[in-house]
């Protein structure tokens, strides 16, 4: 369980640790639209690739007017599989998540996407 927690905080770092991310949360609010959920677990042989990935993803969640709102490092699961990082942010519309991930610049980073991760699920959420 150890490594495990190290994966994932290396790997939260990897996701959340761009300040420039961080201002961008500072700088904006959102109060309608669509909030990004991603639970991922990293893949501990493939590291590089976690890194390339998170470089690649967030400059195109942050263009799409993506705001980031909260980033955890999972402690421990009750119930379900692990994952060892969750981001959550919010974006003006479902449309405009939507927009990142089906760009060709996104399209280029899945098999990246496909050795990071062990499992990784990305949910587009409105309020209820």
């Amino acid at each position: 369980m150890m490594k495990f927690m190290k994966i994932a905080l290396t790997a939260s770092l990897l996701w959340f640790g761009g300040a420039a991310a961080q201002q961008h949360a500072a700088d904006s609010t959102m109060a309608d639209g669509a909030s990004l959920i991603v639970t991922a677990l990293p893949n501990p042989n493939e590291m590089a690739a976690v890194q390339a990935y998170f470089d690649g993803v967030l400059p195109l969640l942050l263009g799409a007017d993506g705001v980031l709102v909260k980033r955890l490092n999972v402690q421990s699961v009750i119930h379900g599989r692990p994952s060892g990082v969750v981001l959550v942010m919010d974006f003006p519309s479902a449309e405009a998540v939507e927009s990142v991930f089906a760009s060709d610049s996104y399209g280029k980073m899945i098999r990246v996407r496909e050795r990071a991760f062990l499992e990784i699920n990305i949910l587009i959420t409105s309020d209820m």
